[in-house]
This record gives structure tokens, sequence and C-alpha cells, in this order.
């Protein structure tokens, strides 16, 4: 039997990004990371780097490990030790094969440890706040790196992402934390996935940020090869980029506009309409996004059938992030630094 390749930590480490408003202040941040350690230390965590200190600025990064009772050396260690006839190696060669079976026990699929990292953020609306990082390692990891995997069994690395993304999800909902970045691995994320300079640009509204989780639900669903879901998703992802983009540049608030109007409802023909002449939008894009509108029948009316191809949803894909480029380029050198 072959062996199977290590564990690659782009596959199983979960990444998140989340946003909590509150005032730029030490005792707002505070406020926020007590009620975080809380939580988390209820499922059997301690926090491991060193805790803030009086009247010194809160510390921007809070660091979890799964609780591991100390283990201790038997009596017969103690004895022989008592008598001058036990050596360091051997001490610790008994304390780290405690160890192993401690970690051995505990469940392979939910995080081993957690970083959250803060940082100050002002997004458009002027709202202040905080961005969070989280990044989790899940157990089934730590036991990979302290070597306790044999390499012919098999391992449920699934259900080791899973209940990590869950369990980060769970934290995130317990302080009323908005979703920047759905928990996620590195190799679930595309390779021409939307570029975090515009990622943050969209960031800053409501309407860029149901943007984007569109553009993300939509790479989940093409990763899996769920090409129907992830065209429909990517459809959305070029109406709410155009509405966002409308909001912006102040020509009109199309949701706004709906809600005091009923006689109002902007399609996607409409909202194409909205980029056609004096913006940015290439006659390129707009010609592609002319076509996708006849397209799109053809492509929901073979739904049952699964006709839908992995390259017309691809070349979609593309073309989303060409229109974001081309809207928001401009953008770029005029964003807001974020607040340190």
């Amino acid at each position: 039997m072959s062996m199977k390749p290590p564990l690659d930590p782009d596959e199983i480490i979960v990444k998140a990004n989340y946003f909590i408003p509150g005032e730029h202040e030490e005792a707002a941040l505070s406020n926020i990371k007590k009620y975080l350690s809380r939580t988390v230390l209820q499922d059997g965590y301690k926090r491991v780097n060193q805790g803030d200190l009086p009247f010194l600025p809160e510390s921007r990064t809070m660091t979890f490990r799964l609780e591991i009772t100390k283990p201790e050396l038997p009596l017969s260690f103690k004895f022989k030790e008592k008598l001058g006839l036990a050596s360091e190696r051997e001490k610790q060669d008994i304390l780290t094969d405690k160890y192993h079976n401690r970690l051995k026990r505990k469940r392979a699929d939910i995080p081993f440890e957690i970083d959250f990292h803060f940082r100050t953020i002002s997004i458009q609306n002027g709202t202040e706040g905080y961005e969070i990082e989280v990044i989790a390692r899940p157990v089934l990891l730590q036991q990979q790196h302290q070597g306790m995997l044999d390499p012919n069994e098999e391992y449920d690395v699934k259900s080791a992402i899973s209940t990590t993304k869950q369990r980060i999800t769970k934290y995130a909902r317990r302080i009323e934390a908005e979703t920047f970045q759905e928990p996620h691995t590195e190799a679930e994320l595309l390779d021409n996935s939307l570029g975090q300079k515009y990622r943050d640009i969209l960031r800053e509204t409501e309407y860029g940020r149901t943007a984007i989780q569109y553009i993300d639900e939509g790479d989940s669903s093409f990763q899996r090869d769920h090409l129907n879901a992830a065209l429909s998703c990517y459809i959305h992802g070029i109406e709410w980029v155009i509405i966002d983009y409308l909001k912006r540049t102040g020509d009109k608030d199309v949701i706004e506009h709906e809600k005091s109007d009923a006689g109002v409802l902007y399609k996607y023909s409409n909202l194409v309409d909205g980029i056609r002449h004096n913006t940015p939008a290439s006659q390129r894009t707009i010609s592609y996004l002319d076509r996708v509108n006849g397209a799109e029948r053809r492509w929901m009316a073979h739904h049952k059938e699964g006709s839908t191809l992995k390259t017309d949803v691809n070349t979609l894909r593309e073309r989303l992030l060409e229109l974001i480029d081309e809207l928001f380029n401009d953008q770029l050198t005029d964003q807001t630094e974020p607040v340190k």
C-alpha cells in the first residue's frame, strides 16, 4: 500500500473575515475581546498569548488553544529522579508520549488553535469598527505536526474543515459580527478569485458586501461543479455590483427607488443600461452583459437537463471580475486609508 501524502495546510486551515461596529477606543476593543473570550473559553480552550497589561494599548491579536491537561510524571520516574538515575531525555520522552496520548483522544475535527486578529477600519458610510481576521487550525493538522498520523490510514479531512467552519461561524454570531468573508480554506479559492484590493472596496458598502457574498457563493458552487447554482450567483453578483456602483456615483439608489415607488422594478437589462454610457465600463463588457440577458433564459431553460457548460460559467465569472475592475479601478487610488 502506498503512503498517502501529508495534509496540505492550505487545504485544512480555515480562515474568515468579519466586521463588528465600535468606536476606535481601547475600551470598545476590550469589550469585544472579553465577550469573544468568554465564548471561546466555554468550548474548552485557553488563551495562550500574553494577556493585556494595564495602561498599555490593547493587543490586536488573541490566540486560543484547545485545553490539554499538562501531563504528570509517573511515581516510578520520580523515584528514579531522586536517586539520580533518570535523564532529562527520558523525562521529555515520557511527557511527550503522555501529551500525544491526550491529544490523540481529542476530536480530530475541531479547531486546535484559533487566532483572532483585530484591525481598526472605517467603512464608506462613516461607521467605525473592527475587522476581525480568524485563522483556525484543526486538531487533525496538529496531530500531523506531532507525527501522530499513520500515512497508510484515511482521515476525515472534510469533517475537520466543516466542523472548524461551524465553530468559527458560531463565534461570529455570538458577537453579532457582520460577515466580510465566509470561512474558507485557501485551496477552496480560485486562482483568479476576486482580488483583495477590490474586496476591500466592496466591503465599504452594504450593496458591495452583498455582491461579495454572491461572488463567494458562486465560487464555492463552481468549485463543486454545481454549475447552475454558480451561474445564478454570478448573475446576481453582476446586478449587485452595478447597484453598488450606481449608488456610489450618486446616479441612483436602485433599492430605495423600488421601495418608494411600487411601480418601479429594475430588471437585469435596466441595470446594464445604467452603466451603458458615461461610465468606465468598456463597450466589450457592455456587449457581453447584453448577451448574458438573452443567454440567461437559455441556461435556465436547460436547468433540468444539466446542459450548462462549465466554460460558459467560467467566462461569465471572468467578465464579472473584469466589470469590477473597470468600474472600481479609479477608486483604488482614492480609497481612504484605514485608521491605525
